[in-house]
């Protein structure tokens, strides 16, 4: 079986400058704000048979205003910032199309079950690790 890049895609975004301009914490960095995000996509096909893998990067980011590094660890009342690091998720999807109404789809998200900060309010917000998902969809 033979697959054929179909597409490539991707974007950038970098924000080098994300910063307060006056105030207690001018010149830092605001909150959940990272430099870099980036996305690719690349797609492949073979008859009716369509997969892609698709690459997510989201670069360190302050969970607060102070730009504090450390993460508290006195949690008494909650956790309101610290430094959290970048990250980068791969998701696998894929559709067979079985007729021209009937597909039945898939997605493994978080293949390498990588484990993320994705929020410092009121605590440690984790990112969804390893899932799956199924599908079918009929058109009308």
């Amino acid at each position: 079986m033979e697959f054929l890049l179909s597409e490539l895609s991707g974007n950038v975004t970098w924000v080098p400058v994300s910063r307060f301009a006056s105030g207690e914490n001018a010149g830092n960095r605001i909150p959940y704000a990272p430099r870099l995000l980036a996305n690719l996509a690349l797609d492949f096909q073979h008859g009716p048979l369509r997969s892609s893998l698709l690459v997510h990067h989201r670069g360190e980011q302050f969970g607060d205003e102070t730009n504090l590094r450390d993460i508290p660890n006195d949690a008494a009342g909650g956790i309101w910032g610290g430094l959290m690091p970048a990250y980068t998720t791969l998701d696998l999807t894929a559709e067979w199309r079985t007729t021209e109404a009937l597909s039945v789809f898939g997605a493994l998200k978080n293949l390498t079950d990588e484990r993320y900060i994705t929020g410092l309010r009121q605590g440690i917000y984790v990112g969804p690790g390893r899932s799956f998902e199924v599908g079918v969809r009929q058109a009308l």
